[in-house]
């Protein structure tokens, strides 16, 4: 049935819709989910529409498809991390020699500093042996606050070096296997239950 009053959804009424979808992807984020699904909510919408329209004319909307699908996957994945504050995502250790620009030498006593250091402090750490991202933050941490009092180029360079020695370590360690747990096996009876 025909209703005159009601207009058709056309192309120029998705591109208007994409068009204002896409002048507001700087500001729509108030750190809320609720913001994320109202955007998700509206990539969905504008999505169907470039489906449904596609049936028609496929070439002029696979560029619309694949941009709104990978908007709505990261809408997904930052709805995701909101809700576990990120608690699965694995972090990656990146060395302060990729970090920075480059390494200056260490003196020879703070070369012995740290090796010696190094290996006390992993010793300590028992409890993350084998996380190497956590390793280098403790490690990181614990060289900023006992050079604190060092001139702060030679500060950081002992802390990037220890840093780096107490990774080196952790990166060498292999990581805890547990062992699967296995029903024991039922081996002895009482004596009195071999007559029955």
């Amino acid at each position: 049935m025909f209703y005159p009053h009601v207009k058709p959804k056309g192309r120029r009424s998705f591109a208007a819709a994409l068009d204002d979808f896409r002048k507001d992807s700087a500001d729509w984020f108030d750190g809320t989910v609720i913001a994320v699904d109202r955007r998700m909510a509206k990539c969905g919408s504008l999505l169907h529409s470039a489906q449904a329209a596609a049936a028609h004319d496929p070439a002029a909307h696979l560029g619309a498809i694949a941009e709104l699908s990978a908007d709505h996957t990261a809408l997904k994945n930052l709805r995701q991390d909101l809700l576990s504050a990120a608690s699965g995502r694995e972090t990656k250790y990146v060395p302060p020699s990729r970090r920075t620009a480059g390494k200056s030498q260490l003196a020879p006593e703070d070369r012995r500093w740290v090796t010696l250091e190094s290996a006390k402090f992993f010793s300590s750490q028992e409890d993350a042996h084998h996380d190497v991202a956590e390793m280098a933050e403790r490690a990181r941490r614990h060289a900023a606050e006992v050079t604190s009092a060092l001139p702060p180029a030679r500060a950081r360079s002992i802390t990037a070096a220890f840093e780096e020695a107490v990774a080196g370590q952790a990166r060498l360690t292999p990581k805890p296997r547990t062992a699967s747990r296995k029903r024991p096996i039922f081996t002895d009876f009482p004596d009195s239950q071999m007559f029955l």
